[in-house]
């Protein structure tokens, strides 16, 4: 499975449904890039080097080479955050399902 595809499909569809994408400027090493961050392995090495490896990311570099995680606006209120993570794991399902 194409990473890629599937979370462009997830941002395009959280697009449609009126959701917001971040788009954080600030952000040097783990810059989202329409919504997606690409977290090259080098770049997981620096952040453990400084304890700030997250969940996710200890995971993407010790047990899986695949690794998604959907980050919703605290702002939002929770109903909409349930239903953002809900269109996602349903893209990250249907793309499973497609591969099997």
């Amino acid at each position: 499975m194409d990473n890629t595809d599937v979370s462009d499909r997830i941002v395009s569809r959280l697009q449609a449904a009126g959701y917001p994408i971040e788009h954080e400027t600030h952000m040097i090493l783990l810059r989202p890039r329409n919504g997606i961050v690409d977290a090259p392995l080098w770049g997981l090495t620096f952040l453990r080097l400084f304890r700030q490896l997250t969940i996710a990311g200890y995971v993407r570099r010790n047990v899986s080479s695949n690794v998604f995680t959907v980050v919703t606006p605290a702002a939002l209120a929770l109903e909409d955050r349930i239903a953002m993570q809900r269109i996602a794991v349903e893209e990250l399902l249907a793309a499973y399902a497609a591969v099997q």
